[in-house]
């Protein structure tokens, strides 16, 4: 299989700064997408589509730090973990 692109290649907008959008912009948007309907046919193929993929984010390890925090407010706010007996 031909590789698209070298290791190491970001994507194009990556690196780029996007222009926020204007209020009466965001406005627009908002209102053509009010009350959109996606019907259960629609779900049910966007869910058989995605089932088996793999998150981005999976088997990233996690900052110390982070790890830290997240078990301060899990302690805080008396979180078990699913896989803690």
């Amino acid at each position: 299989m031909k590789k698209l692109f070298k290791k190491g290649h970001i994507g194009y907008w990556l690196g780029k700064k996007k222009t926020p959008l204007s209020k009466v912009t965001r406005d627009k948007i908002r209102k053509t997408l009010l009350g959109h309907y996606v019907s259960e046919e629609t779900r049910k193929k966007i869910g058989e589509k995605s089932k088996g993929r793999i998150a981005w984010n999976r088997g990233r390890p996690w900052p110390e730090e982070m790890k830290i925090k997240i078990s301060e407010t899990n302690r805080r706010k008396e979180i078990v973990p699913k896989w803690f007996p």
